[in-house]
């Protein structure tokens, strides 16, 4: 029983003595470190999506989507951790603070990223455009927009970032 007890302070001294949080430096490089994962994975799908679906599609166009298909898979496996992030400690709060914000809207364009990128390759992979020639430009135009959006907030990130390594 006192062994429990001596533990319990030990645990209690390491937790209020801010031992989870990181320096400015180890903060920013797990960011970092992540971001560039995470965005070279989003550009994997927008490189497989160019690979794949050529610059006029018909109703005769065959497009083959398997490449589409590694690339998503790939992504959506790695891309879960980026939300772990947002549960790093940085010593310097306003630092912390100001990466979160905008690490939240990378996340969230990620997402839609993603969410935009899945649909588009289901409506190749079933052959939906044979049927519905509409949508091509408009998911055309919706995959890179989402996608330089993205890399948008990666550069604000890198920005923050940068602020704290002076």
């Amino acid at each position: 029983m006192k062994k429990t007890l001596l533990i319990f302070p030990l645990v209690l001294v390491f937790t209020l003595s801010g031992c989870g949080e990181l320096s400015e430096i180890e903060y920013n490089n797990n960011i970092a470190q992540a971001l560039d994962a995470n965005s070279s994975l989003i550009k994997d799908t927008i490189t497989a999506y160019d690979s794949s679906v050529p610059d006029i599609v018909t109703e005769q166009t065959e497009i083959d989507t398997s490449g589409m298909e590694t690339a998503l898979e790939n992504t959506q496996a790695k891309h879960q951790d980026i939300e772990t992030l947002l549960t790093l400690a940085s010593k310097n709060l306003d630092q912390e603070k100001a990466v979160e914000d905008e690490l939240t809207n990378y996340i969230s364009l990620s997402e839609i990223c993603l969410s935009t990128y899945a649909e588009i390759l289901n409506y190749y992979k079933s052959g939906e455009y044979k049927n519905d020639l509409e949508l091509v430009g408009e998911y055309d135009t919706n995959i890179y927009n989402n996608y330089n959006a993205l890399i948008e907030s990666n550069n604000k990130l890198a920005d923050i970032l940068e602020e704290y390594t002076k």
